[in-house]
């Protein structure tokens, strides 16, 4: 019986989207020849969250013991809000006393580079007027072959192009620091690849259009994880779960 609950409990968190790499990097893809990657489910949400919980004790204190285990941890959050204060107030009288750093130049835009008959061709770097930087293989005046685009917020993508397009392998690192290594189909998470989230968690298998589709593999930092057949980011059918048992999961 135990089982079957946890089996249904374990699916809830499964039959929804579950890929994010924070909303501004969501913004900022968008529009530049690249899928958006999908927001978090609140439910996929609560199911990473889960296996974090504390287990209540289920010993019964009297009320003279829980109120002086309350008077302790009050005294103790007040000793330690006062030890942030003091860090707070000695830091910000050092970074006073610190020289600023000069502020970094900004590349002006513009093309440097080879070019053929006055078109991009070989190897060169753009900068955009809004900060992107593009730089590697040009042919016929678009990105082809090997090249890393910088957008100005922090994403990096590092790999191959084909037609202005992200096309082939590469890798795309989010300033959340999540992180994708896989295949990319005209500008689009399409094929076999891995998606490393900020938490630690990690799907890899198939993709279409940014989202789970195929058979792939979800897992949390530590703990449960699940294989199984997807079809838009929904479990079509489960080929293997697991769950750890508490005594398994490290301290972070």
């Amino acid at each position: 019986m135990k089982i079957a609950v946890r089996t249904a409990f374990f699916l809830i968190f499964f039959l929804s989207t579950a890929v994010y790499a924070g909303d501004k990097a969501l913004e900022a893809i968008s529009g530049r020849s690249i899928e958006p990657l999908p927001q978090t489910d609140i439910r996929i949400d609560g199911y990473r969250k889960d296996y974090k919980k504390k287990k209540k004790n289920h010993i019964q204190l009297t009320a003279k013991e829980s109120a002086k285990i309350k008077a302790e941890e009050e005294r103790v959050r007040i000793l330690e809000e006062k030890e942030r204060e003091k860090e707070k107030e000695q830091k910000t009288s050092e970074q006073q006393k610190e020289p600023k750093p000069a502020e970094a130049e900004k590349p002006a835009p513009g093309y440097t580079g080879e070019t053929v008959n006055g078109v991009r061709e070989g190897k060169g770097k753009l900068v955009l007027e809004n900060g992107d930087i593009y730089e590697g293989n040009w042919k016929n005046g678009k990105k082809s072959g090997h090249g890393i685009y910088l957008f100005a917020n922090g994403i990096k993508y590092n790999g191959n192009w084909s037609e202005d397009l992200m096309h082939g392998d590469g890798s795309l690192i989010f300033p959340d620091q999540s992180q994708y290594y896989g295949e990319l189909t005209k500008g689009k998470i399409t094929g076999y690849g891995m998606f490393i989230y900020a938490d630690g968690a990690v799907y890899e298998g198939n993709w279409k259009d940014g989202r789970w589709h195929g058979e792939g593999c979800f897992k949390l930092r530590y703990g449960r994880s699940l294989k199984a057949v997807f079809a838009d980011q929904q479990v079509v059918k489960i080929l293997k779960e697991e769950e750890k048992d508490d005594t398994d999961i490290k301290a972070e």
